[in-house]
């Protein structure tokens, strides 16, 4: 009796054209829902992206720095090796001076390759993910 009546309800073109509307209205809400769930992420794929370039150009950045700083450090700790070593056992004054000569030249080197390569700032500094 009620199996009937619940068919006979639903049978209705009335009730048949209400339910396709609701139908119709969830299709396109989930198609909008998800149409903005795909454009967020392709921002925030983006953002990563981006952020990941940066953390590369960083990176690079960082280790030519070092490199370059590196150099000028073993030329300079070499020099004043040397300076130590000739002042500890030489007897000649000359040698003395050309060692202290080629070790503040290794220094003022060093100093020019600091300046000239300055470490960057920090990465969390420099490389932030936006938002929007």
């Amino acid at each position: 009796m009620y199996t009937n009546k619940f068919l006979k309800f639903f049978s209705s073109k009335k009730v048949q054209s209400a339910v396709g509307i609701i139908f119709s209205l969830l299709a396109i809400a989930t198609l909008i829902v998800s149409l903005r769930a795909t454009s967020e992420q392709q921002k925030q794929s983006q953002r990563l992206e981006t952020y990941v370039k940066c953390q590369g150009e960083w990176t690079n950045f960082l280790y030519q720095a070092i490199t370059a700083n590196r150099d000028a450090s073993r030329e300079a700790n070499a020099a004043l090796d040397e300076l130590i070593n000739t002042i500890s056992t030489s007897t000649s004054r000359e040698q003395s001076t050309a060692a202290l000569e080629k070790y503040k030249a290794a220094r003022a080197k060093q100093i020019q390759s600091q300046n000239e390569h300055p470490l960057p700032e920090a990465p969390k500094q420099v490389c932030q993910l936006e938002e929007k």
